[in-house]
């Protein structure tokens, strides 16, 4: 467990340094989304201003600038889903290693007796947030992998 804590803590400030990276470029970027299509052996681009726009108005390539622009967008907008969920893990993980001696003294006896009940239940839910931020980058993991494809 120490170990999986120091590699999400190197992890942590990787991300938080790229967050920032691409927070500050994201200040000349406009709002929307950049849909990219391949027609035959050429490449279309196509700027969504609304989610409901399912088309979006068609950019020629020679506007690379514009295009750029909001390639970094859909960018940041993974990255930022990526250190969330990494930056949860990492308090639940945090928080548990705080609990861990009481963990241990609750089950030593194989019994949870009424006094230690309150504990063991804030520990159980530190335990199932852990489990959703698995579950989160599971869902990521497999989101990037098709959006790749």
């Amino acid at each position: 467990m120490e170990e999986i804590k120091k590699l999400l803590e190197a992890r942590e400030k990787e991300l938080i340094k790229l967050k920032q990276e691409k927070e500050k470029a994201l200040q000349n970027v406009p709002k929307g989304a950049l849909r990219i299509c391949n027609s035959g052996n050429k490449t279309q681009y196509y700027y969504r201003e609304e989610p409901e726009d399912h088309s979006g108005t068609y950019i020629s390539v020679k506007q690379q600038e514009l295009i750029s622009k909001y390639s970094t967008l859909s960018e940041t907008e993974v990255i930022k889903e990526l250190s969330q969920i990494t930056l949860e893990m990492l308090a639940s993980l945090n928080s548990l290693e705080k609990q861990k001696t009481r963990f241990i003294e609750i089950t030593v006896d194989g019994e949870i007796s009424d006094d230690e009940i309150e504990d063991f239940n804030a520990i159980k839910e530190k335990l199932e947030q852990i489990s959703q931020a698995v579950d989160s980058l599971k869902m990521w993991v497999e989101k990037e992998e098709v959006s790749k494809s």
